[in-house]
Protein backbone atom coordinates (compact mmCIF):
# COMPACT_ATOMS: atom_id res chain seq x y z
CA UNK A 1 0.00 0.00 0.00
CA UNK A 2 1.30 3.29 -0.97
CA UNK A 3 -0.87 6.30 0.40
CA UNK A 4 0.06 9.57 -1.58
CA UNK A 5 -0.65 12.92 0.02
CA UNK A 6 -2.55 15.49 -1.98
CA UNK A 7 -0.91 18.86 -2.40
CA UNK A 8 -2.96 21.24 -2.57
CA UNK A 9 -1.68 23.49 -5.16
CA UNK A 10 -1.95 27.56 -4.13
CA UNK A 11 -3.68 29.85 -6.27
CA UNK A 12 -2.14 32.87 -6.94
CA UNK A 13 -3.37 35.88 -4.66
CA UNK A 14 -2.76 39.53 -5.27
CA UNK A 15 -3.66 41.23 -1.40
CA UNK A 16 -2.58 44.71 -0.69
CA UNK A 17 -2.62 45.35 3.15
CA UNK A 18 -2.93 48.80 5.61
CA UNK A 19 -2.13 47.93 9.32
CA UNK A 20 -1.82 51.23 11.31
CA UNK A 21 -1.76 52.87 14.86
CA UNK A 22 -2.63 55.93 16.46
CA UNK A 23 0.55 56.79 18.43
CA UNK A 24 -0.74 60.46 19.53
CA UNK A 25 -3.67 62.11 19.79
CA UNK A 26 -3.80 64.97 20.76
CA UNK A 27 -7.88 66.65 21.25
CA UNK A 28 -7.67 69.93 22.79
CA UNK A 29 -10.64 71.22 21.25
CA UNK A 30 -12.90 69.88 23.68
CA UNK A 31 -11.31 71.29 26.76
CA UNK A 32 -12.79 74.52 28.37
CA UNK A 33 -9.50 76.05 28.56
CA UNK A 34 -8.13 77.85 25.47
CA UNK A 35 -5.09 75.55 24.88
CA UNK A 36 -3.68 74.93 21.05
CA UNK A 37 -1.13 72.50 20.42
CA UNK A 38 2.24 74.38 18.08
CA UNK A 39 3.64 72.76 15.01
CA UNK A 40 6.08 74.41 12.62
CA UNK A 41 4.84 77.62 13.89
CA UNK A 42 0.85 77.37 13.82
CA UNK A 43 -1.29 76.39 16.38
CA UNK A 44 -3.89 73.49 16.33
CA UNK A 45 -6.75 71.95 18.65
CA UNK A 46 -6.48 68.38 17.02
CA UNK A 47 -3.26 66.69 16.11
CA UNK A 48 -3.26 62.81 15.31
CA UNK A 49 0.04 60.94 14.50
CA UNK A 50 -0.52 57.82 12.61
CA UNK A 51 2.24 54.82 11.93
CA UNK A 52 1.12 52.68 9.27
CA UNK A 53 2.26 49.76 7.60
CA UNK A 54 2.03 49.56 3.89
CA UNK A 55 2.54 45.84 1.90
CA UNK A 56 2.04 42.68 -0.09
CA UNK A 57 0.11 40.56 2.24
CA UNK A 58 -0.69 37.85 -1.34
CA UNK A 59 1.65 35.02 -2.44
CA UNK A 60 2.47 36.80 -6.23
CA UNK A 61 4.35 39.86 -7.15
CA UNK A 62 2.62 43.23 -7.60
CA UNK A 63 3.21 45.63 -10.25
CA UNK A 64 1.59 48.65 -10.68
CA UNK A 65 0.66 47.26 -14.21
CA UNK A 66 -2.06 45.04 -11.80
CA UNK A 67 -3.58 48.13 -10.91
CA UNK A 68 -6.59 49.55 -12.46
CA UNK A 69 -6.95 53.45 -10.46
CA UNK A 70 -4.29 55.20 -8.59
CA UNK A 71 -3.25 53.36 -4.73
CA UNK A 72 -3.81 55.61 -2.27
CA UNK A 73 -5.07 56.14 1.50
CA UNK A 74 -8.10 58.21 2.39
CA UNK A 75 -9.41 59.15 5.44
CA UNK A 76 -12.96 59.03 6.57
CA UNK A 77 -13.11 62.37 7.86
CA UNK A 78 -11.43 65.50 6.15
CA UNK A 79 -7.92 66.37 7.32
CA UNK A 80 -5.31 67.97 6.06
CA UNK A 81 -1.66 66.57 6.42
CA UNK A 82 0.98 68.41 8.15
CA UNK A 83 3.75 65.66 7.69
CA UNK A 84 4.39 62.37 5.87
CA UNK A 85 8.03 60.34 6.26
CA UNK A 86 8.97 57.51 5.29
CA UNK A 87 10.34 55.11 8.47
CA UNK A 88 11.40 52.13 6.71
CA UNK A 89 10.95 48.88 4.36
CA UNK A 90 11.52 45.48 4.15
CA UNK A 91 14.31 45.71 1.64
CA UNK A 92 16.99 48.31 -0.49
CA UNK A 93 15.73 47.33 -3.57
CA UNK A 94 11.73 48.30 -3.21
CA UNK A 95 11.35 51.45 -4.59
CA UNK A 96 8.42 53.54 -4.02
CA UNK A 97 6.63 57.18 -3.58
CA UNK A 98 4.52 58.59 -1.02
CA UNK A 99 2.91 61.87 -2.11
CA UNK A 100 0.39 64.14 -0.03
CA UNK A 101 -2.67 65.08 -2.40
CA UNK A 102 -5.04 67.53 -1.91
CA UNK A 103 -8.68 68.09 -2.73
CA UNK A 104 -9.31 70.99 -1.29
CA UNK A 105 -11.45 69.94 0.98
CA UNK A 106 -9.61 66.61 2.51
CA UNK A 107 -5.88 65.55 2.13
CA UNK A 108 -4.77 61.87 0.57
CA UNK A 109 -1.38 59.85 0.17
CA UNK A 110 -0.76 59.05 -3.05
CA UNK A 111 1.22 55.59 -3.32
CA UNK A 112 3.37 54.75 -6.06
CA UNK A 113 6.02 51.99 -7.01
CA UNK A 114 6.90 49.67 -9.52
CA UNK A 115 6.42 46.38 -7.92
CA UNK A 116 6.11 44.70 -4.65
CA UNK A 117 7.40 41.50 -3.80
CA UNK A 118 5.45 38.81 -1.56
CA UNK A 119 5.82 39.90 2.17
CA UNK A 120 7.17 43.72 0.98
CA UNK A 121 6.15 46.46 3.46
CA UNK A 122 7.10 50.32 3.85
CA UNK A 123 6.82 51.07 6.88
CA UNK A 124 5.81 55.51 7.70
CA UNK A 125 4.22 58.06 9.94
CA UNK A 126 1.66 60.83 8.78
CA UNK A 127 0.61 63.75 11.20
CA UNK A 128 -2.49 64.74 10.65
CA UNK A 129 -5.22 67.77 12.00
CA UNK A 130 -8.89 66.70 11.51
CA UNK A 131 -11.88 68.33 14.00
CA UNK A 132 -12.89 65.04 14.73
CA UNK A 133 -10.75 61.12 15.08
CA UNK A 134 -9.74 59.97 11.70
CA UNK A 135 -8.85 56.09 10.41
CA UNK A 136 -7.22 55.51 7.39
CA UNK A 137 -8.76 53.69 4.68
CA UNK A 138 -6.86 52.02 1.77
CA UNK A 139 -8.46 52.53 -1.78
CA UNK A 140 -7.16 50.04 -3.95
CA UNK A 141 -8.69 48.03 -7.19
CA UNK A 142 -6.80 45.77 -8.64
CA UNK A 143 -7.75 44.81 -11.91
CA UNK A 144 -9.78 41.87 -12.74
CA UNK A 145 -10.91 42.05 -8.65
CA UNK A 146 -13.31 43.88 -6.69
CA UNK A 147 -12.06 47.12 -4.67
CA UNK A 148 -11.45 45.84 -1.12
CA UNK A 149 -11.45 48.81 1.93
CA UNK A 150 -9.27 47.83 4.72
CA UNK A 151 -10.02 49.61 7.59
CA UNK A 152 -9.98 49.31 11.56
CA UNK A 153 -12.49 46.55 11.56
CA UNK A 154 -9.75 44.04 10.26
CA UNK A 155 -6.96 45.39 11.74
CA UNK A 156 -8.56 44.91 15.34
CA UNK A 157 -9.40 41.40 14.25
CA UNK A 158 -5.82 40.81 13.33
CA UNK A 159 -4.30 42.54 16.34
CA UNK A 160 -6.80 40.45 19.21
CA UNK A 161 -5.74 37.18 16.89
CA UNK A 162 -9.30 36.07 17.14
CA UNK A 163 -9.74 33.44 14.70
CA UNK A 164 -13.76 33.34 15.15
CA UNK A 165 -13.64 37.27 14.80
CA UNK A 166 -11.44 36.67 11.77
CA UNK A 167 -13.84 34.31 10.45
CA UNK A 168 -17.08 36.65 10.93
CA UNK A 169 -15.40 39.51 9.00
CA UNK A 170 -14.19 37.39 6.12
CA UNK A 171 -17.88 36.03 6.07
CA UNK A 172 -19.29 39.39 6.07
CA UNK A 173 -16.71 41.41 3.75
CA UNK A 174 -17.63 38.11 1.42
CA UNK A 175 -21.19 38.57 1.50
CA UNK A 176 -21.03 42.30 1.04
CA UNK A 177 -18.14 41.91 -2.35
CA UNK A 178 -20.58 39.73 -3.58
CA UNK A 179 -23.77 41.97 -3.19
CA UNK A 180 -21.70 44.77 -4.99
CA UNK A 181 -20.75 42.42 -7.52
CA UNK A 182 -24.28 41.46 -8.30
CA UNK A 183 -25.80 45.20 -7.87
CA UNK A 184 -23.04 46.21 -10.49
Amino acid sequence: WRIRRKTKKETPKRKLILYYKTSLQVNLAKLPYDIEANYKDKAYKNLYLFEMIFGNNGNVIITKDDLAADLKIEFDKPVKILSLDSIDKTRNELNYTLNNTSTGTTDYINIGFDNIDVKDAIKFKILVTSSDTPNPILKCKLKNEVSKEIGFHRYLARMVDNTLLNLIIDFVDNILSTLKTELQ
